[in-house]
């Protein structure tokens, strides 16, 4: 696969490869739950159809809980969880194109989905999330009709800011998380290293 051939990744065992599933799991429900409030303001100022109330549902809710299952039913749980953070970015793409382009939660979004790429797989994964949150946009423009609203009023800035401060410390936490328990790993002797699971990023890219 395409997405596979430029992006190295490493082979973990299954406890840890359920400690990064989880991992990214707790990421992105905090994330999206976030960023729900954001787009929740920008839909209510919009006035916008029941349709899209419940997709946003589903896109807090549903997704985060779908990209685990799926993560621990793939038998290549790196490759699974490298999809879904590209689902991430589609989706951020198709809120931004809805949000009619309003400035902050849209910045706000696309930085957060863009975080957890550099995270997660360095440039080459960030490059083809912008690519796919860009294509994903354009696509609900073209279904759902373009519109241009960057005006931020003073209730969705106070909707985003949440987005801004809390999700940035939940990422650093976790990678600061990370950190420790391989710096630990690497104090351990070799026959105890072994056998401990070893939680790394989804490549080195």
């Amino acid at each position: 696969m395409l997405l596979m051939s430029h992006v190295a990744m490493p082979m973990l065992d299954k406890p840890a490869e359920t400690t990064m599933i989880g991992r990214w799991f707790r990421l992105r429900l905090a994330g999206l739950l976030l960023a729900t409030a954001s787009i929740a303001s920008v839909l209510y100022e919009n006035q916008a159809r029941p349709l899209m109330w419940f997709l946003l549902a589903v896109t807090s809710i549903a997704w985060p809980l779908f990209a685990r299952d799926l993560g621990s039913r793939s038998r290549d749980a790196h490759a699974s969880e490298l999809r879904s953070l590209l689902v991430d970015s589609a989706l951020a793409g198709f809120w931004v194109a809805v949000m009619q382009f309003n400035v902050l939660p849209s910045v706000a979004i696309s930085v957060m989905v863009i975080c957890d790429k550099i995270v997660a797989g360095g440039r080459v994964l960030t490059i083809r999330g912008l690519i796919v949150q860009v294509a994903a946009c354009v696509l609900t423009m073209a279904v759902h009709g373009f519109a241009f609203s960057p005006l931020t009023t003073m209730a969705e800035i106070l909707a985003t800011l949440p987005l801004l401060t809390l999700y940035p410390l939940a990422l650093g936490t976790s990678m600061r998380a990370q950190s420790r328990r391989l710096g630990e790993s690497m104090r351990l002797p070799a026959p105890l290293k072994a056998s401990r699971p070893q939680d790394t990023n989804l490549s080195a890219a």
